[in-house]
């Protein structure tokens, strides 16, 4: 239960929700430009996966059902 890895991991979350997450589809896209921070919505990934991972073992090892839910 290691505070520095929670926060990294929930500013982590929030990057991808921010960033790479398309509400309007579900998609979780793997690439951003680096000089407008806007990502490919047409783009199709694996990172989907990653993510639903991610969230899983983020929600269990801090019992937060609001991760889970998401």
């Amino acid at each position: 239960n290691n505070q520095t890895y929670r926060d990294a991991s929930e500013s982590s979350l929030a990057f991808i929700e921010a960033h790479l997450y398309n509400q309007s589809n579900g998609r979780v896209l793997d690439e951003i430009d680096l000089f407008t921070c806007q990502n490919n919505n047409d783009g199709w990934t694996y990172e989907a996966g990653l993510y639903l991972e991610a969230l899983s073992v983020l929600g269990f090892k801090t019992n937060d059902t609001t991760i889970i839910q998401k």
